[in-house]
């Protein structure tokens, strides 16, 4: 089903974007759309989880790519 998992999408998103705008209400609207068994605390820890990890991967990359373009300056 096209956009059933927007309501976990933007729970992950927040919590890797945006923790402090995580509210009871998106958390509540996740648990009301989430499929049966899939609303419990661990549910939401796994999806929070996953949030934040995507975001560390993305800064990690986004460093290590700066640090290798730091060492491709010629020197003239």
């Amino acid at each position: 089903m096209r956009g059933a998992d927007r309501p976990a999408v933007a729970v992950a998103l927040l919590v890797a974007l945006e923790p402090s705008q995580l509210t009871a209400a998106d958390v509540e609207f996740w648990r009301l759309t989430a499929p049966d068994g899939a609303a419990d605390d661990t549910a939401l820890l796994r999806l929070a989880g996953f949030g934040a990890y995507t975001a560390v991967e993305r800064v990690e990359r986004s460093l290590a790519g700066a640090a290798l373009g730091a060492g491709t300056h010629s020197r003239t």
